[in-house]
């Protein structure tokens, strides 16, 4: 692919010096990686400046490099607003834009993601379609498991792996959004079907210093440009900022749009009574135990129900899946 193709895919494009027409044959961030003919991004971090890396990228015989100042340096530069950023449109260029031919499905909040994204995985599988999973515990393509390194693969492995669900017959990807993730712009560009937030409480203050800060990164998944349906649990007060916006809210009280009614919680899993809207209701017994499993039952079907899927199927879905935080399986 030729260097000026992939530089206009980037959002903060400044412009291309050198020539333009250099043959890009990958795309990398670790300089320890680069390969003859890489297109290199050198991301400024908190401790190292990959900048400073360049000559020896160079040396290693990068085609390219994307810059957010110009170096003295006898190699094409990409001179863009923010690195960072451009990487990841560029990345999803390069890889043929995969995410744009899935069902993209992101979920984020502190606790519960995991437990949430497999009971949505399970519930759509009962809609017929080949999933994705890409998490904390590990990576799914159908049921192949692959090993997970980040809750949210860098950019780069992200398009890799969303190609190869694509290559491998996947229609819907449903994925954890960390904070991390969505501060470092590694989901950038990439707009989701449906978005979930399961609660809120304190993590990660080492990165993002105050809680507000924490907030707002993971907040950042409900704007307009990256989704286009949402739902959260509004019996968390820090969901109050997602209120008004036109989202599904998801609780245990009827005030919610789905709600749980009639709980019954024991050592094994929990009985309760799923409602949509007020209009119907399925009885779920869920193999899961504790409150909090509830909450993530009650988002995992209220996204399902938002892309279509039947009360039957949210509720075979849901009770398909068993264990503990963790080790959680499917139980067919």
């Amino acid at each position: 692919m030729l260097l000026r193709d992939i530089a206009k895919s980037a959002p903060g494009l400044l412009r291309i010096i050198g020539n333009d027409e250099v043959f890009v044959r990958a795309v990398c961030s670790d300089s320890r990686k680069v390969v003859p003919g890489a297109l290199f991004f050198c991301i400024p971090g908190m401790r190292f400046d990959a900048h400073d890396y360049a000559p020896q990228v160079k040396e290693a015989g990068a085609a390219a490099i994307v810059v957010d100042h110009e170096l003295p340096l006898d190699i094409p530069q990409v001179l863009v607003k923010d690195v960072r950023n451009a990487l990841s449109y560029m990345a999803a260029h390069f890889y043929g834009n995969p995410a744009k031919k899935l069902h993209m499905i992101g979920l984020t909040g502190t606790k519960g993601k995991t437990t949430t994204s497999f009971l949505i995985k399970s519930i759509l599988e009962k809609t017929g379609k080949k999933v994705g999973l890409i998490g904390t515990v590990c990576s799914m393509i159908g049921d192949e498991e692959l090993p997970a390194t980040l809750t949210t693969p860098d950019s780069i492995e992200l398009q890799r792996l969303l190609l190869k669900m694509v290559d491998s017959g996947v229609t819907h990807v449903v994925m954890e959004v960390s904070a991390h993730a969505l501060a470092m712009d590694r989901v950038a560009g990439i707009v989701f079907d449906v978005v979930g937030f399961t609660n809120f409480s304190q993590d990660h203050l080492d990165y993002f210093h105050t809680m507000e800060n924490y907030l707002q990164a993971k907040l950042r998944l409900f704007e307009p440009d990256m989704c286009r349906a949402a739902a959260y649990n509004c019996d968390d007060d820090a969901t109050k900022a997602l209120s008004g916006k036109g989202f599904t809210r998801v609780g245990i009280s009827a005030d919610s749009d789905v709600f749980a009614k009639d709980i019954e919680i024991g050592e094994r899993g929990c009985q309760f009574l799923l409602t949509f809207y007020k209009r119907y209701s399925e009885p779920v017994s869920l193999r899961l135990a504790g409150i909090f499993n509830v909450y993530n039952a009650l988002l995992a079907a209220t996204m399902c129900d938002l892309l279509g899927a039947t009360g039957e199927q949210i509720r075979e879905g849901l009770e398909a899946v068993g264990g503990v935080p963790g080790r959680i399986e499917l139980l067919d």
